[in-house]
């Protein structure tokens, strides 16, 4: 059965081959999507983590309903961004704690993942926003009224095309590059120009008032509480925690993610489309060949299965073939076919998946075709022209 069922197939090899190419591309287009997803997902998480401990307490959200993160939109006065920090200086870590503008730049690199934020932070405070990230080249902090000087991240510095020393343009401003930050897990950080408060006030306009007051908790089991009595200080602000970073993020990301689960079901509804359609256009092609193994011998079932095995056979090919594609295609895009292979090794799962749904589009695509050779009657399938 299994070699008939693989001699059949090659009968026509350019339909076979057409055939496994489009499966392949369906299913190119599935792993790629479903990675896409898993490292949104996961570089947001990693850098939501960065977050444990701290608060944004900020201006309500224009809409009046649900919130943003970071709260570019809020607005602050100083005096009253002073006013909170006094209210809970004891409880706080006041080293990494202050005001702090945001401003957008650019439009994120994808959908659900933070703006490239121009940040006006205190000259000292700069731990606050940075925490713990040292300079790849120059410096992390700044002296007291800098002007014209910005510490950028990472990718920021790759997008620019910068380094040490070199010029970069923000409001059509010349600013100097007096350090690049290492790597993070924060995209906050890595996608930053950040500069002092004061000239951040001027550069942008924003002259006494700030986006919000940047906390961090002495101690992570008191954030609810800081949160709680800011708000029964100050009702005319709210505060922003971990959790309800979380919550916007994933919200921003559920439209994202409907989006790309409608591209993987249409991908996945093609291939039973493109499987159904070769397939029962072989069996038309073979009906006498198909009722002179009925006449021989042949049962129903013999058949059935030479259609299915022959439908399984195309799917595995184009499995394999779709694997190889992505991966390369993938891993140019990660930057290396090595970091995207490290990726699908702790994502082992989406193999997985992957190859249950091209066996799902094996059997569901094969199902009828199979059924239909099934049924032919000898009689009729040898007077067949």
């Amino acid at each position: 059965m299994l070699d008939l069922a693989w001699k059949n197939m090659w009968m026509r090899k350019t339909r076979t081959i057409l055939t496994i190419t489009g499966l392949a591309f369906c299913l190119m287009l599935l792993i790629m999507m479903t990675s896409i997803t898993i490292l949104v997902k996961n570089d947001l998480n990693n850098s939501l983590a960065q977050h444990v401990g701290q608060m944004y307490v900020h201006s309500p959200s224009p809409s009046g309903v649900g919130g943003e993160f970071p709260p570019i939109s809020s607005s602050i006065p100083e005096e009253n961004a002073a006013e909170v920090l006094s209210k809970i200086q004891y409880d706080i870590n006041l080293e990494r704690s202050c005001p702090i503008l945001f401003v957008s730049l650019a439009p994120p690199p994808w959908p659900g993942a933070p703006p490239m934020l121009g940040v006006g932070i205190p000259a000292g405070k700069e731990k606050a926003f940075i925490g713990d990230t040292t300079a790849k080249s120059g410096n992390n902090t700044f002296s007291q009224n800098e002007k014209g000087k910005v510490i950028i991240g990472n990718i920021r510095a790759e997008w620019y095309g910068v380094k040490l020393g070199d010029n970069i343009s923000v409001m059509g401003k010349n600013l100097t590059v007096a350090g690049i930050l290492k790597s993070t897990n924060n995209m906050l950080v890595d996608q930053a120009v950040v500069m002092p408060l004061d000239y951040a006030q001027e550069l942008f306009n924003r002259q006494g008032s700030v986006s919000c007051v940047l906390i961090t908790a002495k101690e992570t089991k008191k954030v609810e509480s800081i949160a709680s009595e800011i708000e029964a200080s100050f009702p005319n602000l709210e505060v922003m925690t971990q959790k309800d970073m979380v919550k916007i993020v994933n919200d921003a990301l559920a439209n994202q993610k409907m989006f790309r689960d409608m591209i993987n079901n249409t991908a996945m509804m093609v291939a039973i489309v493109i499987i159904i359609t070769v397939m029962v256009m072989a069996v038309t092609e073979r009906t006498k060949e198909i009722g002179t193994l009925r006449a021989i011998g042949a049962s129903r079932f013999t058949i059935l299965g030479i259609i299915m095995i022959e439908s399984m056979f195309i799917s595995l090919i184009a499995y394999l073939i779709g694997v190889v594609i992505s991966i390369f295609l993938m891993g140019s895009w990660w930057g290396s076919i090595p970091v995207y292979l490290e990726f699908i090794g702790e994502e082992s799962q989406l193999l997985v998946r992957t190859f249950v749904i091209i066996a799902l589009v094996a059997v569901l695509g094969g199902l009828y075709p199979a059924y239909k050779a099934a049924k032919i009657s000898p009689l009729e399938a040898l007077r067949y022209e």
